[in-house]
């Protein structure tokens, strides 16, 4: 994750009292899986979500800000690729102005959804970018449409 975080990950590092960003020892990564995790790949595969990513994978909404400054917005493009490819569905909002767990913010706060978009996720693929307003109803909808598919 550290070649895509913003600022080269000075921010992260500042956070968390850190050097080494995400595979620095003692990042919050780290310490979950209770290793380095350059050092023990089985483990960051079994935190990895895409490692469960399949056919049979609920629909996903993701509410990604693009100014995160712990979780670079790359990981939420490669999931979405990732349930795309695997026949999965979803749908993700990028707010270009959010900050990391902002996301009741993302829904009521005008200058975060300034120039917020919309990528549908389904049929194989994450179709382009398209203008959207995220709010509650938002949320709301898309649960409705997770249970009106159910059979």
């Amino acid at each position: 994750m550290d070649p895509h975080m913003i600022g080269g990950g000075q921010g992260f590092n500042r956070i968390f009292g850190l050097t080494g960003g995400h595979a620095d020892p003692k990042s919050p990564e780290s310490r979950r899986l209770g290793c380095p995790v350059r050092s023990c790949p089985d483990r960051v595969r079994q935190a990895d979500p895409l490692t469960y990513v399949g056919a049979g994978t609920p629909p996903m909404l993701i509410l990604y800000g693009r100014q995160d400054l712990l979780v670079p917005y790359r990981q939420s493009e490669l999931l979405a690729q990732g349930l795309g490819r695997a026949g999965a569905s979803g749908v993700l909002y990028t707010l270009p102005w959010g900050l990391h767990g902002d996301w009741n913010e993302f829904l009521i706060s005008p200058a975060l959804q300034r120039d917020a978009t919309r990528q549908v996720i389904g049929g194989g693929a994450v179709r382009p970018a398209e203008s959207a307003s995220p709010n509650r109803q938002t949320i709301t909808d898309f649960f409705r449409g997770m249970t009106a598919a159910r059979p």
